[in-house]
């Protein structure tokens, strides 16, 4: 496995650039993005710290390999909405990115 750090989201998005060039596949790459832009693009997971950031917007061609994507396509969350309760979707919600991330190769 290899974990990938930039200094910036822009940095991390043109290497995930690079990566996608070399036609390395969706599934084995995961990008992910801090909860703040997460929930901007349609998360409904509420838990852990959020602080306010700039606006970034998420390049349309890499969105599938989002985290919070890969997760909300999960048939666990799919059918597990947070009307059943936000605290046990949460804790569905964080069970299923730790298993999107352990089947990815690459994150990001």
């Amino acid at each position: 496995r290899i974990l990938v750090c930039a200094p910036s989201n822009h940095a991390a998005d043109h290497i995930l650039n690079q990566l996608m060039s070399a036609r390395i596949s969706p599934r084995y790459v995961t990008r992910v993005y801090s909860r703040f832009i997460e929930r901007s693009y349609g998360s409904k997971y509420k838990g852990g710290t959020t602080k306010t950031e700039r606006i970034f917007e998420i390049q349309p061609h890499l969105e599938e390999h989002a985290l919070h994507r890969k997760v909300g396509e999960s048939h666990k969350v799919k059918k597990l909405l947070p009307a059943n309760g936000q605290e046990t979707f949460d804790k569905m919600y964080e069970a299923e990115e730790l298993q999107v991330l352990r089947a990815a190769r690459i994150v990001i």
